[in-house]
């Protein structure tokens, strides 16, 4: 008769080891096959996708020329006026074609695909502009430690 301890458990006093005892002779396990996951491949209409680059990239040419426009007087960037159109085409010209053949590849002509398509160079100035600021604001501070005579 078995040993029970105080949880209800059987205390074995003798274990047979595993290469005398048949019954307890496993074959090494096998590791577990678990499938490669399959790549999802996008389907993309291609009419629907080339509509949508030629509409955002359009529309970005012009929303960021007068976007160029406005901000040259107004940052008194020293361009000439039809200079500050260019700039600010171009500029929004680019940075779409870069985010939708580089990131938004799937992008069928949704409306988040419109808003994120022509928003982001908006993002892209305003970092590029944050930035700027955070630059003249370092150099302010040691043009202003060195004229106090800290360095």
């Amino acid at each position: 008769m078995a040993k029970i301890d105080k949880h209800g458990q059987i205390i074995r006093t003798n274990f047979p080891s595993a290469n005398t005892d048949p019954q307890r002779a496993y074959p090494n396990p096998q590791p577990i096959y678990t499938p490669p996951v399959p790549q999802r491949t996008p389907v993309v209409d291609e009419d629907k996708r080339n509509l949508f680059n030629g509409i955002t990239l359009t529309a970005s040419l012009f929303i960021y020329s007068v976007v160029g426009g406005i901000l040259n007087p107004i940052l008194n960037l020293g361009l000439d006026p039809l200079l500050g159109f260019v700039v600010g085409g171009l500029f929004g010209l680019l940075v779409t074609a870069i985010y939708n053949f580089a990131v938004a590849k799937e992008a069928e002509g949704d409306a988040k695909d419109f808003l994120f398509s022509l928003g982001i160079p908006a993002v892209v100035l305003i970092a590029i502009g944050g930035f700027v600021i955070v630059i003249a604001l370092v150099v302010g501070f040691f043009i202003v430690a060195a004229l106090l005579g800290g360095g």
